[in-house]
């Protein structure tokens, strides 16, 4: 009885040391480039280190970075460790790609922003030749620009997303596709212009948008990848992302639109198109 007593004690002093030891452990610093502590990037990372064992903190850089120098900074592993954008076949070269599309493949699904006068400009368009008889406007640093013209559409390349609004809004160009994801938020931003979403059209083509770590952090990204496949089986990773986009997306009454299929040269053959439970359908909103 005595013996047995002193291994219930001795095993209970293993486990208070063992937790104590756990609680002592410093988390590890995960360093994001700048972005809106609510962000859906910032949220979505909290959920998927959630479910690991090890213990992360994250923490904003807080300097503004251009467009790509963040996977600059990971490919040369300094001041960040994570990084969030487009799927692209040099850019996962250089850097580790979570491959699970974030957006759910959205990214690529493109609606036109038209002049106000010209709303039913692509009514009678049903396939994508039908579609080449208009001129698109982008940007030419844009992965877009790169996609449309490898589809072979006519281009009029601007020389920002204001400079694009503009050549619409003034009649110089017929439509500048936007994603779903933004197209209202960017018309909202620049009320100066004569514009509406176009209503007949949904332009489609595959992409993906990941999280990035360095190319030898295969620890994080083994946590990332599988938090976010947790997240997304118990239903928690749709419902961040439906908190956040189903609104502007239902408004876009996206299932009843004529859809558009392009071809993306850009996406590695690696991308996880197979697994059809990561990207979204029409009828989801």
């Amino acid at each position: 009885m005595l013996k047995n007593l002193s291994l219930l004690i001795l095993a209970s002093l293993l486990l208070f040391s063992l937790s104590q030891a756990n609680a002592d452990v410093k988390p590890v610093e995960i360093v994001y480039p700048d972005a809106n502590a609510n962000s859906y990037f910032v949220q979505l990372l909290e959920l998927a280190l959630s479910y690991t064992d090890n213990k992360y903190a994250l923490k904003k850089l807080g300097e503004p970075l251009p467009h790509d120098r963040p996977f600059i900074f990971l490919q040369q592993n300094k001041f960040i460790d994570v990084a969030w954008g487009g799927a692209r076949i040099e850019r996962e070269k250089h850097n580790l790609p979570i491959r699970f599309p974030i957006f759910k493949g959205l990214n690529g699904w493109r609606v036109p922003i038209v002049n106000s006068d010209n709303k039913a400009l692509l009514a009678q368009v049903t396939h994508k030749e039908g579609l080449k008889k208009f001129s698109v406007g982008l940007h030419a640093r844009w992965s877009d620009f790169k996609i449309f013209k490898h589809n072979h559409y006519h281009l009029i390349p601007g020389s920002s997303l204001q400079g694009v609004l503009n050549m619409v809004s003034m009649k110089h160009v017929d439509y500048l596709p936007q994603s779903v994801l933004a197209v209202q938020y960017n018309l909202d931003q620049h009320p100066q212009f004569s514009l509406v979403i176009e209503p007949e059209i949904l332009i489609q083509y595959p992409s993906a948008y990941y999280f990035y770590v360095h190319k030898d952090n295969h620890a994080l990204a083994k946590d990332i990848q599988l938090g976010l496949e947790a997240a997304l089986k118990e239903g928690k990773f749709d419902k961040l992302f439906h908190s956040i986009y189903a609104p502007t997306l239902k408004a876009l009454n996206l299932k009843s639109r004529k859809v558009i299929k392009l071809t993306n040269p850009l996406l590695s053959d690696k991308t996880p198109l197979e697994k059809t439970e990561l990207w979204a359908k029409e009828t989801d909103f």
